[in-house]
């Protein structure tokens, strides 16, 4: 499909096939900005919406997207805006972004910066560092550290990946795996280590979902507030 350069340039969604991203093209529809989604599964509910103008299956889990961003470049009009709507297209534009920069549009912090953000080890040590408080955590990198885990934290506690990326994904479609006793954390321990290159333990915090506050901003380069939006969790899909 080859546009018109006298086009509107468009925004380009990466994973319409999640809710961040769905909602995303609704927004953008009803204030008539042009489309295209790319998803990898063409069969999800939110890749048969019509309010893209173009629909493209790409590997949106790995790095397939990017090069097949920048194969498609020269038919697009414009300069058109690159919208991650998944950690994991989040981290691999941030590593492309040389390569994709003569194309496209994108916001992005610094490399350093991401990488901290989507990985959550790093992203507890920055936590540590700063003195704001956390969840105990323990990190298994080998089956020593689920004892130490065992002997440190509460029950029940969490499991999750450092990255939920597709081997995760591939095994199971739960962001984190309530851990009730040490017996199940070192079986679910030896089922999820070849899905992560690093798994995490936690202290599970009891209360609602109805608990849980989010304060989202976007900064300009000079750290002054363009947008700010605080939100509170009512219902979890899927649950």
């Amino acid at each position: 499909m080859v546009y018109p350069r006298t086009a509107k340039p468009a925004i380009i969604l990466i994973g319409i096939n999640s809710l961040p991203g769905i909602q995303a093209v609704r927004l953008f529809s009803r204030r008539n900005v042009p489309v295209i989604g790319l998803t990898d599964d063409l069969r999800h509910p939110y890749s048969r919406t019509r309010l893209c103008e173009r629909i493209i299956e790409a590997d949106v889990k790995g790095e397939g997207w990017v090069h097949q961003l920048v194969r498609m470049a020269p038919e697009l009009p414009g300069r058109p805006l690159l919208l991650p709507c998944q950690d994991m297209p989040v981290l691999h534009l941030s590593r492309h972004r040389d390569l994709l920069a003569p194309h496209y549009r994108f916001l992005l912090p610094a490399r350093d910066t991401v990488e901290t953000l989507v990985r959550k080890e790093d992203f507890y040590g920055l936590a540590e560092k700063l003195g704001i408080p956390s969840p105990r955590t323990v990190y298994l990198r080998e089956a020593a550290d689920v004892e130490t885990a065992v002997r440190t934290l509460p029950f029940p506690c969490l499991l999750k990946p450092s990255t939920r990326n597709a081997a995760w994904q591939q095994l199971t479609h739960l962001k984190v795996i309530e851990i009730p006793d040490p017996e199940s954390l070192r079986r679910e321990y030896l089922r999820y280590r070849n899905a992560a290159d690093c798994l995490i333990a936690q202290e599970w915090i009891q209360g609602p979902e109805t608990g849980l506050y989010s304060v989202n901003c976007l900064f300009d380069r000079h750290c002054n507030p363009q947008a700010t939006f605080v939100a509170r969790k009512i219902r979890q899909w899927p649950p």
